[in-house]
């Protein structure tokens, strides 16, 4: 069972590719000061833009998307086919907590439009909802909570309704002119990666994404707070709250408070001792026996009463017999004034509320061209209201656990929920401002996949299965809950994802060419000047590998790098007055079977003073929908530069965050093992390549190694020319590896062939590079010198 958590992390600016010029449609607020710049810009890139202010839109007089469509061609006229639709939120001022219900219809008129449009947009079309907020999405510190979040979950469920649609949220920063803004915009539209969902730009032009690093909790053996802990539940006495309550007691016999909308009565004589799988053919024998006329509604009600009522009692019996204290109390969350009145002698009674555990939710799911403002208000409102109206009643320096059930169809969108979707994210967000305003409270956000049993049948098991879904076994799940909700760890954030992505497999693989652009300027990336040649700082060829495979996992959403081979240096990158700063990737598919596929990619320039075309890097790449994806490593050490000879004697130029490698305390006369101590770069210096999943400095420092050998054994300098083949073979998210040099033969006077072995601190291979080529030059020799020197 995949257990991850979602982490705010950088990423670079997105590549940019050329896409279909046509008609796009920008929704707008009459006070956005925005829209005439955007209006221009892409006018400027020969698109036509159609324009639709929000307030000419009679909300009030729409249930549901198929009513609102019916208007929305009545205002535009035409049958125009759009490219895209670009909605620009409103901005909303939200109290703290969000706990104002000001935002939230603005998820709703989003949400209903979405649907309205759908027969107007174009294939490879693109959604982008645009609010400016404070460009992280709603993690960063001292940030108001803002609802408009939950659009990333809408952006989501498009994609995953609609496969040639691709959705997206942009959360950029309100500091930014309409200038800012729309290039920001215009990038976003332009992005070749279309399994990015949600990103931010901050203040300082920095972008951001959650990623979903796998992490299993150490747990250590002592508990938040001591027993007996009181807590209060919503929607706690059936299904899967129900059993991760009864995982919960186990650890101790607390006190529950079950909140219900069901009424406890008292079973008809009719149905007393009777199992529940013979109840039907009972009632119908009952109301033949009374001569009155049964419906299908009728009957469903009568059943669905009594066995509302025994699964109740049948949890609060088991968790009487674990010794726990539970009480049942009939309540409707939606009404705030109801609820309090109701609660508040209870608490008195039983205690102060020491821990809060939100599993209310409800369904209806339908696609979003069939969406209603009705389900909404149900979904959302039970969810997200619910949770405001028991928080405003909570007396919250008492509390010292928030438990928050929310679902994986917020973190990765699911089709047909749109609604539950919106409403499960917005329970993220409240999650992460929760943490922030109350740091005295443990905070977890459970973003669950489907639970075996229930609403998943065999039938339904089976598809998730074919589907490549994670079904999570109730008694797993419920142990996983109650370990994680009590125990004393240090957690990476509040927002948990139980399962692995719930939309299951992606589409088929294009064989279409694609090509995109890439801006590399040595100032936006400085750490190259600590790998400089002859006073000039040259791209390390490892850098160019990462950055081509991670090109190669953006177009084809739903795979990941598997292995690559025949990597090549055709012509090393220098920061120069030569460089153009402006390259092309280019990539094609070349070979294709059921579940892996290759393609073959390459980085090229422009001479800045010829214009003729350079070819820089060459390779082909496998990649299958099931592969181990990298993981960005995390430094976790005390780092400082290195100080192995190597780095001094001339063998190596490398300075600074370079000076990464040393020798193994075993190594004897020949130098075959090295240990590697990673830094944690900072971002400004590495804006192309932050958060990047495949370790590029790790690579770098097994290229390093076969240069300390080629020194060794022909005593001269050289550089790196090709790698037959790499695989990956587990996560790179260390800081400390060692490598191994096997299999070194020289080829004629002037290459050195070795095969390099990437080992993580438990000597596990991670990582293994074959048939690793460099080659020796005594030219090299005074370049080397004078970086040594100065």
């Amino acid at each position: 069972m995949e257990l991850g958590w979602a982490v705010l992390s950088p990423i670079p600016p997105p590549n940019q590719i050329s896409r279909q010029v046509g008609s796009v449609l920008v929704l707008y607020n009459e006070t956005d000061d925005c829209l005439s710049t955007i209006q221009e810009h892409w006018k400027a890139k020969a698109y036509q833009v159609d324009s639709l202010c929000m307030n000419q839109i009679d909300w009030k007089q729409h249930n549901d998307a198929i009513s609102l469509k019916k208007e929305i061609d009545r205002i535009l006229g035409s049958d125009q086919i759009f490219q895209g639709m670009i909605w620009l939120h409103p901005k909303v001022t939200e109290s703290k907590e969000g706990l104002d219900r000001s935002g939230d219809v603005w998820l709703q008129k989003a949400l209903i439009f979405t649907g309205a449009i759908k027969t107007r947009l174009a294939s490879d079309s693109r959604i982008m909802y645009v609010a400016q907020g404070y460009g992280k999405l709603g993690s960063g510190q001292n940030i108001e909570f803002q609802v408009a979040n939950g659009l990333s979950a809408l952006a989501k469920t498009v994609q995953a309704e609609w496969p040639e649609t691709h959705g997206r949220f942009i959360d950029i920063h309100q500091d930014f002119d309409s200038v800012q803004f729309t290039n920001i915009v215009w990038q976003e539209w332009n992005d070749p990666n279309l399994s990015r969902n949600q990103v931010g730009w901050d203040q300082n032009h920095q972008r951001w994404e959650f990623e979903r690093i796998l992490h299993t909790p150490q747990f250590t053996q002592q508990e938040l707070a001591l027993s007996p802990r009181v807590w209060l539940v919503s929607g706690g006495a059936k299904g899967v709250t129900a059993d991760c309550l009864l995982a919960l007691a186990k650890h101790s016999p607390d006190t529950f408070i079950l909140l219900g909308r069901s009424a406890l009565e008292e079973e008809p004589a009719w149905a007393f001792k009777v199992l529940n799988e013979e109840l039907k053919e009972a009632a119908l024998e009952e109301f033949k026996s009374k001569g009155e006329k049964v419906t299908p509604k009728l009957l469903n009600q009568a059943l669905k009463q009594i066995q509302s009522t025994r699964e109740i009692n049948q949890t609060i019996l088991k968790l009487e017999e674990l010794g726990s204290t539970a009480v049942y109390v009939q309540a409707d969350i939606s009404d705030q004034a109801a609820f309090g009145r109701n609660i508040k002698p209870i608490i008195k009674q039983l205690g102060p509320i020491t821990g809060f555990i939100h599993g209310a939710g409800v369904l209806a799911d339908r696609k979003l061209e069939q969406k209603s403002i009705q389900e909404f208000e149900l979904v959302y409102g039970t969810k997200i209201h619910g949770f405001r109206n028991i928080w405003k009643e909570l007396d919250h320096s008492t509390l010292t656990h928030v438990s928050l059930f929310s679902s994986g169809a917020g973190f990765f969108g699911n089709p047909g929920q749109s609604d539950y979707a919106i409403a499960n994210e917005t329970m993220n967000q409240i999650a992460w401002d929760l943490q922030r305003l109350h740091p005295h409270i443990k905070v977890i956000s459970y973003n669950w996949g489907p639970w075996d049993g229930g609403m998943v049948d065999e039938n339904l098991k089976k598809l998730f299965h074919q589907r490549g879904v994670q079904v999570i076994p109730r008694e797993e799940g419920a142990r996983i809950f109650a370990e994680t909700a009590v125990k004393n760890d240090q957690l990476p954030s509040p927002v948990f994802v139980i399962g692995n992505d719930i939309r299951g497999k992606d589409s088929p693989v294009s064989s279409t060419s694609w090509e995109e652009t890439i801006p590399l300027k040595l100032e936006d990336n400085t750490l190259f000047k600590d790998h400089s040649i002859g006073g000039v700082p040259v791209l390390p060829a490892t850098y160019a590998l990462s950055l081509l495979l991670g090109a190669s996992e953006d177009h084809y959403p739903g795979y990941k790098v598997q292995k690559f081979q025949n990597f090549k240096v055709l012509q090393g990158l220098r920061f120069d007055e030569q460089i153009s700063n402006y390259f092309t990737i280019k990539g094609s598919v070349i070979s294709e079977s059921r579940d892996v596929f290759s393609i073959s990619i390459s980085l090229q320039s422009a001479d800045k003073k010829k214009s003729l075309v350079k070819q820089h890097y060459h390779i082909e790449v496998s990649l299958a929908a099931d592969s181990t994806k990298p993981y960005r490593q995390a430094a976790t050490n005390d780092w400082g530069p290195s100080n192995f000879e190597a780095y001094e004697n001339g063998t190596l130029f490398h300075e600074n965050y370079f000076k990464v490698l040393s020798a193994s305390s075993n190594a004897k006369t020949e130098i075959s093992s090295f240990d590697v101590n990673l830094p944690e770069v900072p971002i400004e210096k590495i804006k192309n390549w932050v958060g990047n999943q495949f370790a590029p400095l790790l690579l770098d420092a097994g290229l390093q190694a076969m240069l300390v050998k080629g020194r060794e054994i022909m005593k001269l300098p050289s550089l790196p020319l090709s790698i037959d083949s790499g695989s990956f073979l587990a996560p790179l998210r260390s800081s400390k590896y060692k490598i191994q040099i096997e299999n070194e033969k020289l080829s004629g006077t002037s290459q050195l062939l070795a095969d390099l072995v990437f080992l993580d601190e438990s000597n596990y291979c991670v990582l293994r590079f074959e048939g690793v080529a460099v080659t020796f030059s005594e030219k090299l020799e005074p370049m080397f010198q004078i970086k040594s020197k100065g």
